[in-house]
């Protein structure tokens, strides 16, 4: 056996050896439905996701660390301070954009025709977060939320196309 007690039960119910390693296998060996690129693309989008859940953890404890003060940048519904949670909670979500994109890629059987979609995501990945907090540093910088958001919508829209086209 040597397997985790969810493989155990996975093997018995339906009469599958699933591992971790095998269904990472399946996700990033299938010839018939991504290229070597769409095999690239899927694992950074993978990496990318795993980088902002983990730098969403950072982020939490640092803010953390100065929550419990009312007056903390400024109080809690401050600018300041709703920008940094965004910051905070932006590294999660945009995550969790960067994982779907990553597994639905296999799931919907889409051919990955051009890298864009995926570079659009690690970019909204990076500039959102970014953005929140240059905003919550300098008012300013919230005129450039448009373009986290052209990253996401258009790496989105690409993605859709791509899939109806596959």
């Amino acid at each position: 056996m040597g397997g985790s007690f969810l493989d155990e039960i996975i093997s018995i119910k339906t009469g599958f050896n699933f591992s971790a390693m095998s269904i990472t296998l399946l996700l990033f060996s299938n010839k018939n439905t991504t290229t070597v690129k769409g095999n690239k693309m899927q694992l950074i989008n993978l990496y990318a996701a795993w980088i902002g859940i983990l730098l969403g953890f950072v982020a939490g404890a640092v803010l953390g660390l100065f929550f419990y003060k009312e007056d903390w940048m400024g109080g809690y519904s401050s600018w300041r301070r709703r920008m940094a949670r965004l910051g905070h909670i932006s590294f999660f979500g945009i995550a969790f954009i960067n994982i779907t994109y990553s597994l639905s890629i296999t799931a919907f059987n889409i051919h990955i025709e051009t890298p864009y979609p995926s570079y659009l995501f690690v970019a909204g990945a990076i500039a959102m977060p970014l953005i929140c907090f240059l905003s919550a540093y300098k008012k300013i910088f919230r005129h450039l939320f448009f373009i986290p958001v052209l990253c996401l919508v258009g790496g989105t829209l690409l993605f859709f196309i791509q899939g109806i086209i596959s």
